[in-house]
């Protein structure tokens, strides 16, 4: 399952032509730091938002 994540999260970075403007390690490492959520940027913000659970 993990490895399906990792492949959508990269599949969501790329852009309308099928391109991304960050390199492997990069993508790797936005999607490790979102948890496998690299659908959209908000994770980069998460620490300065007061999540309510």
């Amino acid at each position: 399952m993990d490895t399906f994540l990792v492949f959508q999260s990269l599949w969501a970075m790329q852009d309308h032509r099928g391109q991304c403007d960050l390199p492997m390690e990069a993508q790797l490492d936005r999607i490790a730091a979102a948890g496998f959520d690299g659908i959209t940027d908000h994770y980069w913000h998460a620490p300065d938002v007061m999540r309510l659970d």
